[in-house]
C-alpha cells in the first residue's frame, strides 16, 4: 500500500473540490439553460401571440374597409336614384327637389316649406360631406 503524503491529500482535496465545483456549476448552467428555454418558449409564444392578433386585426380592418365601402356604394346609390314624394317622409328633413325633365336646379327645403312650388314630383337625399380621416 502506498503511503500518501500532506502533498498528496492536498491535491486529493483540491481535485474532490474541483468535482464538486464542476458538478455544482454544471447543475447552475442546467438550471440557467432550462431557464433560457423557458424564457425562449415565452418569448416565441409571445410572438406567436403578436401575430395572431396582427392577422385578427388586419382581417377585421378589411371588413371594415369592404363595410365602409358597402355603405359609401349604398349612400351613392341612394342619393344618385330620386324617389317619388311619397317616400318622402318630416324624418328625412330638408331634400333636394326635383321635376322632370330637369330643366332647373332642384329645390331644397319640405314639402312643409311655406314657398313650396308644388310640382316638384321627386327628391334625393341631400349628401352631407364626409371628411377623411389621415
Amino acid at each position: 500500500m502506498i503511503e500518501r503524503t500532506g502533498v498528496d491529500l492536498g491535491l486529493t482535496t483540491l481535485l474532490n473540490r474541483a468535482k464538486q465545483e464542476i458538478a455544482r456549476l454544471k447543475q447552475q448552467a442546467d438550471e440557467n439553460g432550462m431557464a433560457n428555454a423557458l424564457l425562449e418558449a415565452d418569448l416565441y409564444e409571445s410572438k406567436q401571440e403578436v401575430i395572431r392578433l396582427s392577422y385578427i386585426a388586419e382581417k377585421q380592418g378589411d371588413e371594415l374597409i369592404r363595410e365602409k365601402e358597402l355603405v359609401n356604394s349604398l349612400r351613392d346609390q341612394l342619393t344618385e336614384v330620386p324617389r317619388p314624394i311619397d317616400e318622402w317622409g318630416e324624418d328625412y328633413g330638408d331634400v333636394l327637389w326635383w321635376k322632370f325633365p330637369i330643366e332647373e336646379p332642384p329645390y331644397c327645403g319640405t314639402p312643409l316649406d311655406a314657398d313650396w312650388p308644388d310640382y316638384h314630383t321627386h327628391w334625393t337625399p341631400i349628401n352631407m360631406p364626409v371628411l377623411k380621416e389621415d
